[in-house]
């Protein structure tokens, strides 16, 4: 019997121990629970010391592009574009990083070749890359390119260019061309004419899940606009052309499921 009072008693020891004991550690913590001491805790000090810290190391991650190797940069720049635009640019090794708006490349003083040959001059070349994969050159992925002063040569062997174009993915990048011209060259290379580009844009429309091409446009300084859609499917490719002030529209279809390709036109006032 004596015994069990022993046991009962040592118990009842270790269980109030116990209690104080968390009552004493729980006591601490109840700071936590009052809104004074709770503001005091979150100060003006410590959240300027967390987002500080927060914007040094989003800046030094989005910075790590600035330490990547050239060549190699380059290289995975150039063979991305070849893969996504079947255009061969030559980049020179002398270019700028900047984070705003986004992380982004530019290049200036750049040409491009299309089928083998020299077609256009580009004044300056922005290359927007991923948040993602920053920590390796060779992991880059490009978002959205912006040519701007750009001066196309185009003649009969290379007048598809802008439609073709549209041939390509352009799901997960855009193409935008500002400030620029095409000069419609005869097979003397004599320039005919000049359309000048106010912009100009490759996307991809999630609503009708095609390409498109749209572009303002002013030929003998007549403003114009035009639109493109590809639809693969069906293997045509509608234009609308608008001219506001005439209140004109013309519509084509380009057939090229057949062969020569057929165009219907249509003519909307």
């Amino acid at each position: 019997m004596s015994k069990h009072n022993f046991f009962v008693k040592f118990f009842k020891k270790t269980d109030i121990f116990i209690n104080s004991l968390l009552i004493k550690k729980l006591n601490k913590l109840n700071f936590l629970f009052e809104k004074d001491k709770f503001l005091t805790f979150l100060s003006f000090k410590r959240g300027f010391m967390f987002f500080s810290a927060l914007v040094v190391l989003t800046f030094s991650y989005l910075s790590v592009p600035i330490f990547y190797d050239t060549s190699n940069l380059i290289s995975n720049i150039k063979n991305q574009l070849y893969r996504d635009l079947n255009i061969d640019f030559s980049l020179s090794e002398e270019f700028s990083y900047s984070l705003f708006p986004k992380p982004n490349f530019t290049f200036k003083e750049i040409k491009f070749l299309y089928q083998d040959k020299k077609f256009a001059s580009v004044d300056k070349m922005r290359i927007y890359i991923s948040f993602s994969n920053l920590f390796a050159s060779n992991d880059i992925r490009i978002k959205n390119i912006n040519l701007n002063k750009v001066n196309f040569d185009l003649n009969k062997k290379n007048y598809n260019f802008f439609v073709n174009l549209l041939n390509n993915n352009f799901s997960n990048f855009n193409l935008e061309i500002e400030n620029s011209n095409i000069f419609f060259r005869n097979i003397e290379n004599e320039v005919l004419f000049i359309n000048k580009i106010d912009q100009l844009k490759y996307y991809y429309d999630l609503k009708d899940n095609k390409n498109t091409f749209v572009a303002k446009n002013e030929i003998f300084n007549i403003p114009y606009t035009v639109e493109l859609k590809n639809h693969k499917d069906k293997k045509k490719i509608l234009t609308k052309v608008n001219f506001g002030f005439l209140k004109l529209q013309v519509k084509n279809i380009l057939n090229y499921k057949q062969i020569p390709k057929k165009w219907i036109n249509r003519i909307y006032l």
